[in-house]
């Protein structure tokens, strides 16, 4: 393990949410818990196993369901790591920060937000998720950001979903590609390839004119390195050399291949807590025969889609390339007119209002 690539727990809470996505695997699944047995015999692990983790996130279902279990967590690890809670959104933060006795500071919230997609849900949702967001933004600061799942139900709206994200927020924000290799109708696909220099064309502007951080599907926002680690982003944590920096815990407390092999319930490799449940959990050469094919996010036999990423990515290099420049003109342009050093916070300031 290299120094760069920190430490993670993935750790599944539960397996229930209020809400019901259509490309969600969790619909189907009875709903459970982590049992107290389970979750003092992790928080043991880890106390005594202080520099194992750099960071630790709470999954679910939705895991703010059981916010008195991940204060439960936090409060008796009482470790110098990160916490990140995956939710969507719908909950109100402040109900499990009021739980935590210490640091706050060390707490991200990722939302899972699809917008525009779930209008037609009751109670004004989508604004009480934006709410939650702005309640972060001022009390949390920099303490959270906003993923956009992108599946084949509201692919068409998701230009708009990043629009509207970071019209109200300024957290960064990433988008990934769901069940690419299940549930995606070729005609949809063709579709949303089409469409996607759209999306690269806002995450250009975002992020070179108004500062934002943006990360895209397939990290097409970094230039190419190498196959392994810069498809990390796009395919999950199941793929290539992730596995030897994560461990998947569910919560019954065993170690899983990733997140989709705990949702099927296989590909577990022992207790989380013991000595060495399983060398085969981690991706290497002699361990090349995991069942990866089975991913949910990413299907590394679909060509057309890995294609278009490519291209996207030399075009998206390109225009933040341009529009920096036409940026760094604009602002030594401001400067040069400035013959007393009047316009000099306008200058600084000109991107960014």
């Amino acid at each position: 393990m290299t120094n760069q690539i920190p430490k993670k727990l993935h750790l599944f809470i539960n397996k229930y949410c209020n809400f019901h996505c259509k490309y969600c695997y969790w619909n189907e699944h009875p709903k459970e818990e982590m049992s107290l047995n389970v979750a003092d015999n992790i928080i043991k692990y880890i106390r005594t196993h202080p520099k194992k983790y750099d960071y630790i996130t709470f999954f679910g279902g939705e895991p703010m369901l059981s916010y008195k279990l991940i204060a439960k967590f936090i409060n008796e690890i009482n470790l110098n790591i990160k916490y990140i809670i995956m939710t969507n959104g719908s909950i109100h933060p402040k109900i499990l920060l009021d739980e935590i006795i210490n640091n706050k500071t060390n707490i991200c919230f990722t939302f899972s937000y699809d917008g525009l997609y779930q209008s037609d849900r009751s109670n004004n949702i989508n604004e009480q998720i934006i709410k939650h967001m702005q309640y972060l933004q001022k009390t949390h600061k920099s303490y959270y950001c906003i993923a956009t799942m992108l599946t084949p139900y509201h692919y068409k709206l998701i230009p708009k979903n990043i629009i509207e994200i970071l019209k109200y927020t300024n957290a960064a924000l990433f988008h990934r590609i769901c069940n690419l290799a299940n549930e995606w109708h070729p005609n949809a696909l063709k579709q949303h390839l089409k469409d996607f220099p759209k999306i690269v064309d806002i995450a250009t502007y975002y992020t070179v004119a108004k500062e934002k951080q943006i990360w895209l599907s397939n990290r097409i926002d970094k230039p190419a390195i190498n196959n392994g680690d810069n498809k990390c982003g796009s395919k999950g944590n199941t793929c290539q050399k992730s596995l030897v920096h994560t461990d998947i815990c569910g919560i019954d407390g065993k170690k899983y291949l990733c997140e989709v092999a705990f949702a099927l319930g296989r590909e577990c490799y022992g207790y989380l807590w013991e000595d060495n449940p399983s060398k085969a959990i981690e991706y290497d050469k002699e361990h090349h025969d995991n069942p990866y094919h089975y991913c949910l996010f990413y299907n590394t036999e679909c060509r057309e889609y890995d294609i278009v990423m490519e291209q996207m990515r030399d075009k998206f290099q390109i225009r933040k390339e341009k529009l920096q420049r036409l940026k760094e003109a604009k602002l030594k342009y401001l400067m040069s007119l400035d013959k007393k050093g009047r316009l000099l916070r306008l200058a600084n300031s000109y991107f960014r209002n």
